[in-house]
């Protein structure tokens, strides 16, 4: 008996080694990581970005958002708030049940550059429901739809002055978990995440509160990958990859489609829609195709001017500095910032030194007056149709800004060149030169 022990316990080392040595370790070799990965609660913290959430106006929208059922009836002054997960799909559903008319469709799928090839024509529960109401002794109680029923008999009363604060120093609050639906692969799933409501501005706004996580092995280096969602819980156009290496416990922050070198390679950043799985793919041709980050050339494309050039950006422009700024007609800040910076640094760089090279989401026809107005003399492109160049940079808003030195890569981004301060990026920069 005790030889039999002896032998048990042989063989279970002998597996648990085996199994150690089958852990998976990725190198160079690997031409791509792929990392299921787990979905979390995040805190409200100063950076949550709220959304305003949407009620019945008497606009077509109000065929879209579902009907509620379940309010107390000891509540008075009831109003209904409405969020959706996915937009396009609700939409779209809506639309091909015969509630929302064509033309109004045409405008939101042109308008948010919608691409329908993920969305089925089955109604999907795609909303968070919150619901507001008073007492007769006039205090204020909200509920919201956990289990997406469209129900609230079943749901707890909180009153409004009881409520746990939305500021990160109350300890006390957490984010309240919901159900949702969701479309994946054609077909309707149920699916959970973390959302905080807070009653301002006399609007009702939403936080999603959630982020996936996973973990890999690179050539025995220990890396942990978070993803964030730009809003909504839907990992596309906005999200964001933070890699943090654990011997150094460094930190970067990624967006889809940038690159990360690992070993002597480039790997690509990009995951599911619903964030589930993280995909890393080697790309050897990472330096030629380009990247929307710093110290990376732009991404390629060729493009037809308003004026009626035909531009290749950016090998057009090599040994020049470049602003490119991704920018609408509708949007008051771009115009803004137009008036107040372009013109002026362009009429004392413009043509030699320095060239903006701006990406429009409108059609030519809506530009042709605008241009002439404003005297606008730099390279314009009009993308507000298929708005190709703006899905290959992932564009979520405007303006967006890339400032490109004459070596053809990318030195600073967004916020950092807002408000006029790329001129003082481009000044200093031809004072080095």
């Amino acid at each position: 008996m005790k030889q039999y022990n002896l032998i048990l316990i042989s063989l279970l080392i002998s597996f648990s080694v085996g199994y150690r040595k089958q852990k998976r370790v990725y190198t160079d070799f690997d031409r791509r990581i792929e990392l299921n990965a787990i979905k979390q609660s995040i805190p409200i913290d100063d950076h949550s970005i709220f959304f305003g959430m949407s009620t019945k106006d008497g606009r077509f929208w109000d065929n879209v958002f579902p009907e509620v059922k379940g309010m107390p009836d000891s509540l008075a002054n009831i109003k209904y708030y409405y969020s959706w997960f996915n937009n396009i799909q609700a939409l779209y559903q809506s639309y091909k049940a015969g509630v929302v008319h064509k033309n109004d469709f045409d405008y939101y799928y042109n308008a948010w550059g919608a691409d329908t090839a993920d969305c089925i024509p089955e109604y999907v529960k795609t909303y968070a429901i919150i619901a507001t109401g008073q007492s007769k002794t006039g205090r204020k109680y909200f509920l919201f739809d956990s289990n997406n029923d469209y129900d609230l008999s079943d749901e707890v009363l909180f009153e409004t002055s009881k409520r746990n604060s939305l500021n990160k120093k109350n300890k006390e609050h957490q984010p309240y978990k919901i159900l949702y639906e969701k479309v994946v692969n054609k077909e309707i799933q149920k699916d959970s995440t973390w959302v905080a409501f807070d009653e301002f501005s006399g609007r009702m706004w939403i936080k999603f509160c959630e982020k996936t996580s996973a973990s890999f092995q690179f050539d025995s280096v220990n890396y942990n990958i978070e993803v964030r969602p730009s809003g909504f819980c839907l990992y596309t156009g906005g999200t964001t990859f933070t890699l943090t290496q654990s011997i150094s416990r460094q930190s970067n922050t990624y967006d889809v489609g940038e690159y990360v070198k690992l070993g002597n390679h480039y790997y690509k950043f990009n995951c599911s829609t619903d964030g589930s799985k993280i995909f890393l793919t080697k790309d050897d041709e990472a330096l030629t195709n380009g990247s929307t980050q710093i110290g990376m050339p732009p991404l390629a494309f060729k493009a037809k001017s308003c004026s009626g050039d035909s531009i290749n950006f950016p090998s057009d422009y090599k040994g020049k500095y470049v602003l490119l700024d991704f920018w609408a007609t509708n949007c008051g800040p771009c115009i803004q910032e137009m008036k107040d910076y372009y013109i002026d640094i362009y009429k004392r760089y413009g043509g030699n030194e320095f060239e903006i090279v701006g990406v429009a989401n409108n059609l030519p026809h809506e530009l042709e007056i605008f241009l002439k107005e404003n005297n606008i003399k730099w390279t314009i492109v009009a993308d507000g149709e298929e708005k190709l160049i703006q899905k290959e940079y992932n564009i979520t808003h405007y303006p967006t800004l890339y400032f490109i030195d004459p070596d053809g890569k990318i030195v600073a981004k967004e916020n950092d060149l807002r408000l006029g301060k790329f001129v003082s990026t481009l000044e200093e920069n031809i004072k080095l030169n």
